[in-house]
């Protein structure tokens, strides 16, 4: 290589030839060549946008700028051409019209823009020429001009982005034609070149117009010696996940900034524009199961955007394909509207603009191509307004198809050769179980890998992602109905049935339930286990609500003809049913106050409770039990057909319990949040024979039906603790009452005390006196405690024309303690004295002892206790204490 320097015009250039005979410099053959390389043609410089503005002055920042590389401009030599080695002789050729070197051989390459090699080209044979500035323009004699090269454009000359320089380095700054574009321009006028208006070469730089359009890009450039003033591409494309049709635009436009003292800054605008403002979702069945909404439109349709940060994809080479479009806050959150048929779904959420390929460039067929989107896309929540969407979209609407949606979770589908969004979850509330048990949060779901594969002939359509739907009826007898405290614990949603227990849905095979997958242990009716009493149900109870915009959900709870078995004291038969009916509907206006909300029933048919279980004692059998509840009106319950038999040792009343007919008198039935009682009493007239009277004789029957699991309970009583019968035969007397609480664990209270005694009272006109002495014993059993208690009773008085009077009273208790297997006695001795004008009361009390058992026989709960009246004659309380020690021996027996 030579070089040629010319300082008349400023030339610097190097100077190398191919195909020249160096003795003679002559061209030799057809291949001669002559290059000329010439420094550098271009200045890359930052690019601004508003927001790039310095807090607090609002100037821009100083921008970067970035020479080019060399140029090289070739001409070919014909053959036996000749040349002398000097300046003038060398540009001459190369203002000759001599033809640019063919495609096949770019021995010309100008940088301009930088970093992107560019040969002007001609068109069917055709021939343009380089030709210096001073052969065609005659310069002053008191200036010197500079030198420069242009080429003679016309329709036909073109112009051909031959290689990108450095593909691998990321640009310094941004930059009016970045990267992407560059390695875009090769792609495409590889295949149809750019038009060239204009391309000049200087000692100052290059000036360059040129432009292209292709199917889904388009460039327009215009630099002035070597400096960009309007620059613009344009790129066809795709918003990511939907399939929106889009266009992304760059504009850069050199300007006068006055906020940053007048300089000439090239100001940059990027924005994005929705062609298309509404998507069709595929048709494809798998995509529309996932993605459940008819078609997406995006509100908004230009995005002023950041540079964006261009991505690869597979199959792309070395073209950049798609980019999340950001704004300074962050990503652009593009307004969408969800049409589903009937009310849109509405929200924000960032997209990626996917641009259209270059027909050569065939990377949207591979499903590699699809992943990459997905997992740069990643999945979005976006949270909406409560609102009821229709989430299967079948022909034939199911109750649970339509879900109330609080958030969405959008991802993208890994489909090939598509764009199609999917959604990765989504949270909803569930009315119905709101409105049951009370639990108001939403659950995170996703739908059901059955539901994706077979559409609506899957068993459930979602599947809740972490959180269960914990659905317990204990305590909640306005939403169960009282007999029944169903419990489950639910993974699923099916359209007919609501929240369920995947795993223990009907068996295809058998189509009946798996009870114990599907219910809790806990789960009673009546108090028994839920899991003995059901065999092999055909479904479960179906909690499900009905939803349309802008009105109240219906929930309802349906389990009807559910068959019942026995076990223990429960007894079934054939027609032994439960039906469950649970409504909460809004008012419409009709109904009085109090009737507004629920409505729940639930029946429980022809069944026998024989408690104990094992040894039954009492038999009842309800034709039909029914608890009813509208509303906040107080709950009803309805027996029909009830018959009491009094079974095993009770068989001795059973001619009572037949004279009585229970049934024939009505019920006193008391319905508290706790539960149910119905009572039966049937009190007996007075008797009396002779000397012989019997009152307060009363016979009771009742049962009890918890709300909290308890088992059910039925009690039979003779009298009671607060209304005992009476016997009374002449001097004699005596009474006593006697409960008895039966469950299907057995018997879990009885309550027997008996009383006796006798009461004389003599009258000998100046004196009176009384004698007496009573007895009783009392049994409790309470749960595992029993307590058996005795007492004896002995005292009497005497009074003497009222002027002196003694009273005498000595009780003695026994009580065996079951808790302590101990026998605990205690004794009190009263004695009262009323002498005229002075009287007094002396009181000796052993306090407890115990006799048999416990700890130890020596064991004295408390020390005697001495009281009278007057403090003046108060006895020595720790003498007489000491005085009773002496009865105990050191054995261990208690005087």
């Amino acid at each position: 290589m030579f070089l040629l320097l010319r300082a008349s015009d400023h030339l610097i250039a190097g100077v190398t030839w191919v195909g020249v005979d160096p003795g003679n410099l002559v061209a030799v053959g057809n291949s001669a060549w002559m290059l000329l390389t010439l420094p550098p043609q271009h200045v890359a410089e930052q690019t601004f946008q508003e927001e790039d503005r310095l807090p607090g002055s609002g100037d821009l920042p100083r921008a970067r700028s970035m020479l080019s590389g060399m140029s090289q401009v070739g001409v070919r030599l014909e053959h036996g051409s000749d040349f002398e080695p000097t300046a003038a002789s060398i540009l001459d050729m190369f203002g000759s019209a001599i033809p640019l070197g063919p495609a096949d051989e770019p021995t010309t390459m100008v940088e301009l823009p930088w970093h992107l090699k560019v040969a002007p080209r001609t068109r069917l044979g055709s021939s343009s020429a380089f030709r210096p500035a001073s052969a065609t323009a005659p310069v002053a004699a008191a200036a010197a001009g500079l030198w420069r090269l242009r080429v003679e454009s016309g329709s036909e000359t073109a112009l051909v982005a031959v290689a990108e320089v450095g593909p691998e380095t990321p640009d310094p700054f941004p930059m009016a034609l970045e990267r992407t574009w560059r390695a875009r321009l090769v792609a495409e006028t590889a295949g149809r070149p750019a038009g060239l208006d204009r391309m000049e070469l200087s000692a100052l730089g290059g000036s360059l117009a040129a432009g292209g359009v292709w199917d889904a890009f388009a460039w327009q450039h215009r630099a002035v010696l070597g400096r960009d003033m309007e620059v613009q591409v344009v790129a066809n494309g795709t918003l990511y996940p939907f399939g929106h049709r889009a266009i992304y635009q760059r504009s850069v436009e050199r300007v006068f900034d006055p906020s940053s003292g007048g300089a000439a800054v090239l100001r940059q605008v990027d924005l994005i524009t929705v062609i298309d403002a509404v998507a069709t979702v595929p048709a494809d069945p798998s995509v529309r199961r996932g993605f459940p909404f008819d078609a997406v439109e995006l509100t908004e349709l230009v995005f002023p955007i950041r540079p964006p940060e261009w991505k690869p994809a597979p199959g792309s080479g070395d073209l950049d394909v798609f980019f999340r479009p950001m704004v300074p806050s962050g990503d652009v959150q593009f307004p969408v509207r969800c049409h589903t048929g009937e009310s849109p779904v509405e929200f924000r959420l960032p997209l990626l603009f996917v641009a259209d390929p270059p027909p050569a460039v065939e990377f949207m067929v591979d499903l590699d191509v699809a992943t990459t989107l997905k997992d740069a896309f990643g999945s979005v929540r976006v949270p909406v307004i409560p609102s009821p969407v229709d989430l299967v979209r079948a022909a034939v609407r199911e109750p649970e198809d339509v879900q109330e949606v609080h958030a969405l979770t959008i991802a993208g589908v890994a489909s090939a050769g598509q764009f199609a969004p999917g959604l990765s979850s989504l949270e909803i509330a569930l009315p119905a179980v709101r409105s049951m048990v009370g639990a108001a949060e939403s659950y995170a779901v996703t739908f059901s890998e059955d539901y994706l594969r077979a559409g609506t002939d899957a068993r459930t359509v979602l599947q809740l992602v972490a959180d269960r739907v914990g659905l317990d009826f204990a305590g909640r007898a306005d939403k169960s109905g009282a007999l029944v405290a169903p419990a489950y614990v639910a993974d699923a949603i099916s359209r007919t049935l609501g929240p369920v227990v995947g795993g223990a849905l009907p068996d295809p095979l058998t189509g009946l339930v798996d009870v114990r997958a599907f219910f809790a242990p806990d789960a009673t009716i009546l108090g028994f286990p839920l899991h003995n009493l059901l065999g092999a149900v055909a479904k479960p109870p179906a909690l499900t609500s009905l939803l349309d915009a802008g009105s109240v959900p219906v929930v309802s709870m349906e389990w009807k003809q559910v068959k019942l078995h026995s076990f223990a004291a429960f007894v079934a038969t054939a027609t032994t049913t439960l039906d469950l009916t649970v409504t909460v509907a809004p008012p419409t206006g009709a109904e009085p106050v109090d009737l507004l909300g629920n409505d729940t029933k639930c029946t429980i048919t022809n069944f026998t409770l024989l408690l104990p279980p094992g040894k039954p004692l009492l038999g009842l059998h309800i034709d039909k039990l029914t608890f009813h509840q509208r509303g906040g009106a107080p709950p009803t319950v309805d027996i029909d057909g009830l018959r009491v038999a009094f079974l095993g040792e009770l068989r001795l009343v059973e001619a009572l319990g037949s004279a009585v007919d229970l049934a024939g008198h009505g019920p006193r039935i008391d319905v508290t949040p706790a539960g149910i009682t119905a009572d039966y009493t049937l009190e007996l007239p007075e008797v009396a024979a002779a000397a012989f009277v019997l009152t307060n004789v009363a016979v009771r029957a009742g049962a009890s039906i918890p709300f909290d699991r308890r088992p059910i309970s039925v009690s039979l009583g003779f009298a009671s603790p607060a209304n005992r019968f009476a016997l009374t035969v002449l001097m004699f007397g005596g009474g006593g009452y006697l409960e008895i609480e039966l469950t299907q664990d057995g018997l879990r209270r009885i309550d027997l005390a008996l009383e006796f005694g006798a009461m004389v009272a003599l009258d000998f006109v100046v004196a009176h006196a009384e004698v007496h002495a009573l007895g009783g014993v009392k049994f409790q059993l309470a749960g595992d405690k029993v307590e058996v208690s005795g007492y004896l009773r002995i005292g009497g008085c005497v009074d003497i024309l009222g002027l002196v009077s003694v009273a005498i009273e000595l009780c003695v208790t026994l009580t065996y303690r079951s808790e302590t297997n101990a026998l605990v006695g205690r004794a009190t001795l009263v004695i009262e004295i009323d002498l005229f004008l002075w009287s007094d009361s002396i009181e000796l009390d052993s306090g407890d002892w115990v006799l048999a058992g416990g700890s130890g026989r020596r064991e004295r709960v408390a020390r005697p206790v001495l009281a009278t009246a007057f403090a003046d004659v108060q006895p020595d309380r720790d003498a007489f204490g000491d005085y009773w020690s002496c009865f105990a021996d050191e054995g261990g027996t208690d005087a």
